[in-house]
């Protein structure tokens, strides 16, 4: 993507993220005024040199998580292009066959959401309503997510030279403000994904309830209703432990900030006796104690590791890089692994989706019997269930960035900028080791808040793409088609939805494939490049065996 359609795209960030500590460290100090009119200009060079940067290309984690993570993101696109088209045209499908002859719900029966159990046509509307509501309130609440996460990556880059470039007296002005922003932006885009989580949970308990009533005379239908009902509680039940488990990291971040001061001293004692050049891994070593673990582990959504993005580098083929490279090049052979069968499991739920679209052409309008309608409306319930569980996940995903934001801002305003005063009552200057412990904390953290934030964006983006292109005027069409008036009519509405249908479906599948092929490309190119290194390092080795047994000889 460019940076016009990404904001995230950024050469400055990159370059920070590459540099190392000591590097950052030995940026130049800028007056405020110099530093405010470069602010203003946008000017963001960086005397960095080429060769440092190269030299670290092969352990390179911003080369190498993407690769990783990348099959994981494919499958919520492929997932959202198959499920939110589809719920839309199946509901459609069963508003268009009910528009024959209504007839009542079962009348001894609790119901709780269901406002006209006297009509299965107006129980329908109400579904399709509560679906628009659902859909729509998504198709925004990604529009003001996008905008949000657009103005994170300036902000953050400000903070990021405020830390490595302005004056103490420019961080107390400015880097709270700055981080306040940040914090708002994640705030309100968890506020609204919650909320368009809540309507899509909304819409799955009045869906359940109008199936638990219009399955009770079948059992093939009541049973693949209780299935859903059942999938559906422990979507239910995983939202629970996933609040629990941020509440937990919220009060581990908590713990974590109010030990800082004693993890500073400890630190600071500690290298005391320990050269410069190894301040930073130290440093690093408290930032990672900062984190709680749970949002290190591999089922954590966005599936990313806790390791910094400034990894050990190696400038020579030692035992030690020769293992790092091995370990890298397993990760991209696994993660080719599990592209390829997200592929495959998606090549299946398309021929799945086109079994039932092939159902609906072949649908006799005089024979058809409410179990084989209510079947229909089953397949949009289960479409639906995959659009909840999307958003449960983005949920999780922004709570957990907003809390890191959360986090962030107290370091810097208690910690820091604490440390910044005590030092100036005393009339010294910042001490270096202090210097280095906070900028290693904040460059990291803001580093982990902008991976985050661009994953959001990806996702919001994307959302929007298909929701634009599939899914708006699809659903705000389901309200007339009760009113079709004849079969022919609905004959030709229950065509033109199946050839909508597969055409999404054919899309879906050729996209996938292409990306897929891509995909494998850049891993395998990526695999050589580890390979060719560890064949380097042997011969290396063989070489150096050969030089020494010579040297005996001698």
């Amino acid at each position: 993507m460019s940076p016009e359609s990404d904001p995230f795209v950024d050469s400055y960030m990159k370059t920070i993220s590459r540099m190392s500590t000591k590097e950052i460290m030995n940026l130049p100090k800028l007056s405020d005024v110099e530093f405010l009119d470069q602010l203003e200009r946008g000017y963001d060079f960086i005397p960095v040199s080429t060769k440092s940067l190269n030299s670290i290309n092969l352990f390179d984690s911003t080369i190498d998580e993407p690769i990783e993570y990348q099959p994981d993101l494919e499958n919520e696109w492929e997932d959202l292009m198959d499920a939110g088209p589809a719920s839309i045209n199946l509901l459609g499908s069963v508003m268009a066959i009910a528009s024959r002859k209504d007839f009542p719900l079962k009348t001894d029966f609790n119901y709780t959401l269901v406002k006209y159990p006297e009509s299965f046509q107006a129980t329908l509307m109400q579904v399709s309503h509560d679906m628009y509501r659902a859909l729509y309130g998504a198709h925004t609440s990604m529009e003001s997510i996008q905008v949000s996460m657009r103005q994170i990556p300036t902000l953050l880059k400000t903070a990021i030279k405020l830390i490595t470039q302005a004056s103490t007296v420019l961080n107390k002005a400015l880097l709270p403000r700055t981080l306040a922003s940040i914090g708002r932006y994640a705030n309100e885009s968890a506020a609204v994904a919650r909320a368009s989580l809540e309507r899509f949970e909304y819409l799955q308990v009045l869906l359940h309830e109008v199936l638990e009533v219009t399955t009770l005379t079948n059992s093939d239908n009541k049973e693949t209703a209780e299935k859903l009902a059942a999938e559906a509680e422990d979507i239910r039940k995983e939202k629970k432990e996933m609040d629990n488990v941020i509440a937990d990291i919220t009060a581990q971040y908590e713990t974590a900030r109010k030990n800082l001061e004693k993890t500073r001293q400890d630190y600071h004692n500690a290298m005391k006796n320990v050269p410069g050049d190894g301040w930073d891994s130290h440093a690093w070593n408290v930032y990672a104690s900062q984190r709680p673990a749970e949002t290190c582990k591999r089922n954590w959504y966005g599936r990313r590791r806790c390791r910094s993005l400034r990894d050990q580098q190696f400038a020579d083929y030692s035992a030690e890089a020769q293992q790092k490279a091995q370990q890298a090049l397993n990760i991209l052979k696994e993660a080719e692994k599990n592209s390829k069968n997200i592929y495959n499991q998606q090549m299946n739920k398309q021929n799945e989706l086109e079994s039932v679209i092939n159902n609906l052409t072949t649908i006799n309008l005089h024979e058809l019997s409410i179990n084989e309608t209510i079947k229909i409306l089953l397949d949009a319930t289960k479409n639906i269930a995959l659009l909840q569980g999307q958003w449960s996940r983005l949920s999780r995903f922004f709570s957990t960035l907003t809390i890191n934001t959360e986090h962030t801002q107290k370091v810097i305003l208690q910690d820091f900028l604490g440390v910044i005063s005590d030092a100036e009552l005393i009339g010294k200057p910042l001490d270096p080791i202090d210097e280095t412990l906070f900028l290693v904390l904040l460059v990291e953290s803001v580093t982990d808040i902008d991976r985050d934030s661009h994953l959001l964006f990806l996702m919001a983006k994307t959302y929007s793409d298909v929701s634009n292109a599939y899914m708006i005027e699809q659903i705000a069409e389901l309200s007339g088609v009760l009113s079709l008036q004849n079969d022919d009519d609905r004959e030709t509405y229950l065509k033109e939805v199946a050839n909508k249908s597969r055409k999404i479906s054919m899309q879906v599948k050729d996209l996938a494939t292409d990306r897929q092929r891509e995909y494998e490309l850049v891993n395998f190119s990526r695999q050589e490049q580890y390979m060719k290194y560890i064949e380097e390092g042997m011969l290396q080795e063989e070489l150096n065996i050969l030089s020494n047994i010579e040297i005996g000889r001698r």
